[in-house]
């Protein structure tokens, strides 16, 4: 049975407190066992529950993040700046990889001019109307195994802080696709991405990333905007406020480089694009390690790919689950683990 010491640091060191603890069947300075008896899982104890806040709070101070933080805890959505990501050098790695999964799959061409793709209409021998409805589409999805830099972004140091700090250490990788956005799209509508019935539940269970490949400059761009505070909401906007509400949403400004996350349940979406060229993101979604994942990864991987990487990325991908998608109980490995989830 793992124990802690009752005279430990902070409330519990108080010596009234101890007393109270005797007067109810401790004795005085006794150690105290993590949990609620003997039988009870230490992992779901308080004070395990207290220590892996502070190791997610101690990632985020460590890395510069609170404000960002705080941000995605109030407002339900942030965005970090380049610098706390990774260089440039490493952002235009991802943009070239992107660009080269539309060639390889649709057999679109991208030119660059001035550092923004713009679309070659002709690269594939295609008219303009075609390359233009490719554009309304929008997504290349299930981009993880197309490139060895996706392995990379899913396991950023300060996005991964940020999600830890929102829905757990024991969260899966959801999903990965690119997003492409051309002049003239029609706006998209505000929505959640939660999944659950509303009211949804009063914890969060995902969180959204956007990697900025290219500049998102507020409003003419067709940037991501969100509504603040939504996310305490707990439902999903209704069809008129997906649209009227639109007005009350703070649209991101937000150069390449830059990552965007928001809590699942946060009102987002995104005006009509009113500037030439194409806005190009990555997107991922995290969930609660006791839900099922929209993209199966565990057991396609390619070869070397779980070996090159370190054990958190295997868990990412569901390696830890003991059930497959749809069956009842789904839960992690280690008992405690899946409830774990619903805590932090």
């Amino acid at each position: 049975m793992v124990v802690k010491d009752a005279a430990r640091s902070g409330v519990g060191g108080d010596r009234t407190q101890l007393e109270r603890l005797a007067d109810a069947g401790y004795e005085k300075g006794a150690q105290i066992p993590e949990g609620f008896d003997e039988h009870d899982d230490p992992y779901l104890s308080i004070p395990a529950y207290v220590d892996r806040l502070d190791e997610a709070w101690e990632d985020v101070k460590r890395l510069g993040l609170e404000r960002h933080a705080l941000e995605l805890q109030t407002l339900g959505f942030t965005a970090v700046e380049p610098d706390l990501i990774g260089p440039p050098e490493f952002i235009q790695d991802v943009l070239h990889a992107t660009l080269e999964v539309a060639k390889r799959r649709r057999g679109i061409d991208y030119n660059f001019k001035n550092g923004a793709p713009e679309l070659n209409l002709y690269g594939r021998g295609a008219d303009k109307a075609a390359n233009e409805k490719y554009i309304l589409l929008e997504s290349d999805k299930f981009l993880l195994f197309e490139d060895p830099i996706y392995e990379k972004i899913v396991q950023n140091e300060a996005v991964l802080a940020l999600v830890t700090l929102l829905i757990g250490r024991g969260c899966l990788l959801d999903r990965l696709y690119s997003l492409y956005r051309h002049a003239n799209t029609l706006p998209l509508p505000l929505h959640t991405e939660t999944g659950h019935m509303s009211p949804f539940p009063s914890f969060p269970t995902l969180a959204s990333v956007t990697w900025c490949l290219t500049d998102f400059k507020g409003i003419a761009d067709g940037a991501t905007c969100y509504v603040p505070g939504t996310h305490k909401f707990n439902r999903r906007p209704t069809k008129h406020e997906g649209y009227v509400a639109m007005s009350s949403a703070r649209s991101v400004n937000a150069p390449a480089g830059s990552v965007l996350l928001h809590n699942g349940a946060t009102w987002h979406g995104a005006p009509t694009r009113l500037n030439e060229g194409i806005r190009v993101s990555v997107n991922m979604f995290y969930i609660k390690g006791n839900l099922p994942q929209s993209e199966g990864y565990r057991g396609r991987e390619p070869e070397g790919i779980l070996e090159r990487n370190p054990a958190r990325f295997a868990h990412l991908l569901g390696h830890s689950l003991t059930r497959g998608h749809g069956e009842e109980g789904y839960g992690l490995e280690k008992r405690g683990s899946s409830i774990e989830t619903s805590l932090l």
